[in-house]
């Protein structure tokens, strides 16, 4: 780790004004960053600061052992406000496993396999880790969903995943299913209460439409 910086320093306050430099990373690990991420390995990088920003240039490491790439910025060192963007390619497994259980509930009883791209974008104050508002999208590729107890098996598929506070949106989503090619848009709300939205084609079906789960069944309207 290597500090390059410049500044100008005030005697009468005895403080640094008008600093800036770089800070430069390679192979560092991180310890006790937070609750939810207690761990960061290898970090290589370069972070740019100024008077209350810290600028991510563009950062690499591994966490969980999945490689990743980050960016973004980090305002007001009394409030530390965070917009960052963290990208990373793995299998759905590895990327499933870093995501925070609350928002894995409906794919409980799930078996995903396939090839993931992912991105993650985290945005509020790392004083008040849990008003923090994080959003995922996926890129699948290579996939299958199978659920034996719902007798449910998916195979060649690819979509667009986005998990955030809403709920599960699936776009441009494609599978095969008993030897039939299958095209699907579908959001599955958080809350049960709500209603979700279903476009289902193939080659001699089509089902469009707002649908409620109720009593274990699915109720199109």
């Amino acid at each position: 780790m290597s500090v390059d910086a410049q500044g100008l320093f005030n005697f009468y306050s005895k403080s640094f004004e008008r600093y800036r430099g770089d800070l430069s990373l390679l192979d560092v690990d991180i310890t006790n960053l937070s609750k939810d991420i207690p761990h960061l390995e290898t970090i290589k990088g370069k972070v740019h600061f100024e008077p209350d920003i810290l600028d991510i240039k563009s950062l690499s490491g591994h966490y969980k052992n999945v490689g990743f790439d980050a960016e973004g910025t980090i305002r007001s060192f009394k409030n530390l406000i965070l917009d960052a963007s963290i990208h990373s390619s793995a299998s759905i497994g590895q990327i499933l496993s870093l995501i925070p259980k609350e928002q894995k509930k409906i794919l409980a009883g799930f078996e995903i396999q396939g090839i993931c791209q992912a991105k993650t974008t985290i945005r509020g104050s790392l004083r008040k880790p849990a008003e923090l508002e994080k959003d995922y999208k996926l890129i699948l590729t290579e996939g299958s969903l199978k659920n034996a107890e719902k007798k449910i098996s998916l195979t060649e598929m690819s979509a667009d995943i986005t998990l955030d506070k809403s709920g599960v949106n699936l776009k441009n989503c494609r599978f095969a299913m008993a030897k039939a090619s299958y095209f699907l848009n579908l959001f599955i709300p958080k809350d049960p209460k709500k209603s979700g939205r279903l476009e289902l084609r193939s080659s001699d079906l089509k089902i469009t439409g707002i649908y409620i789960s109720q009593n274990s069944k699915i109720l199109i309207r």
